[in-house]
C-alpha cells in the first residue's frame, strides 16, 4: 500500500525506508487510460477520451497523446468509490498523502462562521484547521497541510498559458459538512467515528463554490456540465466534444491501432 513518510525538519513528504517506488507507463498512455492493470470500468480514467482521439490518424499514444500520471502513482488520495472497509481503517495511509490537503475547504471562500466539522463540544470552521488538527492528535498533519498548500496558490491564474480552459461538473452530491455525534454504546466519540456527511452542490468531490474559483480569471474558457462527476467527466460525451472542438480532431475516421 503506498504510503509518504512526512519529515517535520525538512518539511517534506519521502518515500518509506522499506519501499522502492516506481512509476510504470511515465509518459505513456496506457497507465492513464485505466489506473488498474486489471482492466475494469471502475477504475477506468482517460480511456474514452483517448479512445476518441485516435479516431483522428493524427492522434497516436505514446506520439501525440502523452500523459504523466504523477497524481495517481505518487499521492493519489483517491479510492475511486469502492467500499472495502470502514474509512476509519485507512485513516493512517490517507494521512500520509499530501495532496489531501487540496481537498480541505479554502478559508478564502468559507466563513468563519459557516462550520464544517460539527462535534458534540465543538465546531470547526475553514479558519480552525490548526485547532481542528490538534483535537485529533494529529498536530503534524497541520503543517503538512500548510507545506503542501505553499506549492502552488490555486487561486492564481496559471502563468505563460496562452488558453486555458476550464471543465468541471455539478449538480452532484458533494460533501459538505461532517457530524459527529456523542459517543454511546455502539461507537466511539469525536475523532474515531464514521460521521454523518451533510451533501452540498459539486462534482461528488469538490464543492461547486471551490470549482467556480476559476471564473475569476481573465479570458478564461469556461464550461460547467451538470450531472459530470469529479472523475467520470474523463468519459463525459459532453467533455469529450469539447476536447475534440479544442484540438480540432477529426473522429470521423478509423479509429487507429495503438
Amino acid at each position: 500500500m503506498n504510503t509518504s513518510v512526512y519529515d517535520p525538519v525538512t518539511r517534506k513528504s519521502r518515500d518509506p525506508d522499506s519501499a522502492d517506488v516506481y512509476f510504470p507507463g511515465w509518459g505513456e498512455t496506457w497507465s492513464i487510460e485505466n489506473l488498474d492493470s486489471y482492466k475494469h470500468s471502475r477504475t477506468e480514467y482517460c480511456g474514452p477520451m483517448i479512445e476518441s482521439l485516435r479516431r483522428d490518424p493524427f492522434f497516436v499514444s505514446n506520439w501525440t497523446i502523452r500523459g504523466a500520471p504523477f497524481d495517481f502513482r505518487k499521492a493519489p488520495r483517491d479510492n475511486f468509490g469502492v467500499f472495502l472497509r470502514s474509512p476509519l481503517s485507512f485513516r493512517p495511509v490517507q494521512r500520509t498523502l499530501p495532496s489531501l490537503a487540496f481537498l480541505l475547504p479554502d478559508s478564502r471562500l468559507w466563513s468563519p462562521k459557516e462550520p464544517l466539522i460539527i462535534t458534540p463540544t465543538t465546531n470547526y470552521s475553514a479558519h480552525d484547521y490548526e485547532r481542528f488538527f490538534h483535537d485529533v492528535n494529529y498536530s503534524i498533519g497541520f503543517q503538512m497541510m500548510l507545506d503542501s498548500k505553499s506549492i502552488i496558490d490555486t487561486f492564481e491564474k496559471p502563468s505563460d498559458i496562452d488558453e486555458i480552459y476550464c471543465i468541471h461538473g455539478s449538480n452532484l452530491s458533494t460533501t459538505d459538512k461532517m457530524i459527529y455525534s456523542p459517543p454511546n454504546f455502539f461507537h466511539s466519540g469525536f475523532p474515531d467515528q464514521v460521521p454523518t456527511l451533510i451533501p452540498g452542490n459539486g462534482d461528488g468531490t469538490v464543492s461547486l463554490r471551490s470549482l467556480e474559483v476559476c471564473k475569476r480569471w481573465p479570458g478564461i474558457k469556461y464550461f460547467m456540465l451538470p450531472g459530470a462527476e469529479h472523475v467520470n467527466i474523463m468519459g463525459d460525451p459532453r467533455f469529450i466534444d469539447i476536447i475534440h472542438r479544442i484540438v480540432g480532431a477529426n473522429t470521423t475516421k478509423t479509429l487507429n491501432c495503438c
